[in-house]
């Protein structure tokens, strides 16, 4: 919490997760989700077509390690709550 009185990210910054997709929906995560112009989250390249859903909810675990905005219902808190999270399925 000492350190985000410093720190918290800039939506400026995008991190690609490179895991098995990203819930985009989840509601720690939807705030900071990055979007192409043309709407996407990122791309699956497992079939090679935009919008990796996660399937398997490991990617999506990682995502809200690294930008999950803080929840005060959840207990939830990525490490920079305000990153853009751009998801890269493979």
């Amino acid at each position: 919490p000492e350190a985000w009185k410093l720190e918290k990210g800039s939506s400026s910054v995008v991190v690609g997760v490179v895991d098995t997709g990203i819930d985009a929906q989840h509601p720690d995560l939807a705030p900071n989700i990055w979007k192409s112009k043309e709407g996407q989250f990122g791309w699956d390249y497992t079939v090679n077509k935009p919008n990796p859903l996660d399937f398997h909810g490991h990617g999506t675990h990682v995502a809200g390690i690294i930008g999950a905005v803080a929840n005060p219902k959840s207990g939830v808190a990525g490490v920079a709550q305000k990153v853009s999270i751009m998801a890269v399925k493979y």
